[in-house]
């Protein structure tokens, strides 16, 4: 029970990680394109 428990919470961990770092990439990709709009 723990393991699946673990396993869980681990799977859960990376998968909000990976919405995180997706959000930031966009967030920054978005900046970048508002603050320097001649560089694209």
């Amino acid at each position: 029970m723990d393991r699946l428990t673990k396993r869980g919470i681990d799977k859960a961990f990376n998968d909000i990680m990976i919405c995180l770092i997706t959000f930031l990439a966009g967030t920054i990709v978005q900046l970048k394109d508002k603050a320097l709009p001649n560089v694209a």
